[in-house]
């Protein structure tokens, strides 16, 4: 990446890395208290609503994340109708959605607790249409500056409220109604964003409304089948398994979510370049290439550090006294995690190519794989083991392994040829410097904290010593880095 798309990138990396620091401060004090005053049980319950709700979610985005964003990018004069139009056409998928979710809670035949967590967080279909748009609107002219100012109130808010609900004795069904509220001020945060930057708003135009929807079908698609089969397990869990399970499952899963914030900012600071470079082939085949070497270059590390100390994550965060059970299914969202970051990418660059429709074939495939291995491994492991999380985990990962063949498999010749394959195979290696230096470290006994500084130093410098990080890569990396443009403004004051 060079010039003004790197600077775009890397601009947008920034805000969004400050972003991510800041809710992290707020996420990781809920993430602390919420399984540790709940209980499995009620954790369960919760995690249950929030799947199945982010699931219908996607059905109220119809593909905005990706056809909005690039439409805005690619017409910038246009934004104000294309938010006017995308946003009308989302609000009856809106309250479609919401009937949906109520019909399933009675066909699954959920306890009332249950079903109403779920109705409660389903509140928020009904305007996550116009929130969804207005975040793409954000994307498409590169100023993720005004969601994330939403996204740092709602997660402060949320954390402050859960946190004092919690200490009165508050159930799953009460912080529903607090997660609901919160997303509400996010929405009324955004909209008083959206217009500083369109002052003047057109009447809505339903045929381009229509012409909207209809070209965002693929995108929705894809993200539909992708969030399938990425949240199903979730699901059967429930049905086949006990409330207790889903909680130790979802322990392991929220923390395996939470680190997705790397390729989750990486690609929306990208592919708005992507999207606007997609007819340039070889700036495409570049910008892919080093995506893939930064995601490696980042992954590794946070894989091997997931699965090496996973025992220790899972008592400092959760507890061992619940969620002993979770370590495990930790460990195996670990191993399977580097995948996930790449298949993230190469979904990235196949959208801006415009291949969105060979991308939800294979999406549409990966449920038929994901919920075949779940009928098989969950029952399986829940009879085996006594926790058939493992089972739903295995097939996670082994989703992901298929989505990314088949994704390689339609990937134009010119993205994935020889141009990095060296530098890719140094980080590599770099991440067997560290798998090394864990095991050495775990045999002569050290403590996990001071085992995990020497493991990472030790990748840092095999990093260095092979050269498989160049000058030009470290200073867009520094500017990107909250921290590096604060150390940046110092030097300008002095």
């Amino acid at each position: 990446m060079a010039g003004e798309a790197a600077k775009s990138v890397s601009k947008t990396i920034g805000v969004l890395s400050a972003t991510k620091v800041l809710t992290w401060i707020s996420g990781s004090a809920l993430m602390f208290v919420l399984p540790r005053f709940l209980g499995p049980d009620e954790y369960g319950k919760l995690f249950l609503g929030t799947s199945v709700v982010a699931t219908l979610a996607i059905v109220v985005d119809f593909g905005r994340e990706y056809s909005v964003a690039k439409e805005v990018s690619r017409r910038p004069d246009e934004a104000a109708g294309t938010v006017v139009n995308a946003a009308s056409a989302r609000m009856p998928i809106g309250i479609l959605a919401y009937i949906g979710l109520y019909v399933f809670a009675k066909v699954a035949h959920y306890p009332p607790d249950v079903v109403m967590v779920l109705l409660i967080l389903g509140g928020g279909l009904l305007w996550r249409g116009v929130n969804s748009v207005l975040w793409s609107f954000f994307q498409g002219v590169e100023q993720m500056k005004y969601p994330s100012y939403g996204g740092v109130v709602e997660s402060f808010m949320l954390a402050v409220l859960s946190i004092g609900a919690l200490m009165i004795g508050t159930n799953a069904v009460g912080l529903a109604g607090i997660f609901l509220f919160c997303g509400f001020v996010n929405l009324i945060l955004c909209t008083s964003f959206a217009r500083k930057l369109l002052p003047v708003l057109p009447r809505p135009n339903w045929q381009e409304a229509g012409r909207l929807l209809k070209q965002g079908v693929p995108y929705f698609l894809n993200t539909l089948f992708g969030v399938i089969y990425y949240r199903v397990d979730t699901v059967m869990l429930s049905l086949m398994t006990t409330e207790t399970v889903v909680g130790w499952y979802g322990a392991s899963y929220r923390f395996f979510d939470i680190l997705m914030f790397l390729p989750s900012i990486f690609s929306i600071s990208v592919f708005p370049v992507l999207a606007r470079n997609w007819k340039d082939a070889d700036a495409l085949a570049r910008m892919t290439r080093k995506s893939l070497d930064f995601i490696l270059l980042a992954g590794i590390p946070i894989s091997v550090g997931a699965f090496a100390f996973a025992p220790q994550i899972i008592d400092l965060v959760f507890g061992l006294k619940g969620y002993t059970p979770s370590i495990l299914l930790l460990r195996i969202f670990g191993a399977g995690m580097l995948l996930v970051y790449i298949d993230m990418v190469l979904g990235m660059t196949l959208l801006a190519a415009d291949k969105q429709k060979q991308l939800s074939v294979s999406a549409f495939l990966a449920i038929f794989v994901n919920v075949g291995l779940n009928l098989w491994l969950i029952p399986y492991a829940q009879r085996r083991f006594g926790n058939g999380g493992i089972g739903a985990a295995i097939a996670t990962v082994a989703t992901e392994y298929f989505v990314m063949i088949t994704m390689i498999i339609m990937m134009p010749p010119l993205l994935l040829r020889r141009g990095t394959v060296g530098v890719q195979m140094k980080i590599v290696a770099s991440g067997g410097v560290m798998i090394l230096s864990v095991w050495l470290m775990n045999l002569a006994g050290v403590p996990w904290i001071v085992n995990a500084i020497v493991c990472s130093c030790a990748y840092v410098g095999s990093i260095f010593a092979l050269k498989a990080i160049d000058t030009s890569d470290l200073a867009l990396l520094e500017s990107a880095l909250p921290f590096g443009k604060l150390r940046g403004l110092i030097r300008k004051k002095q």
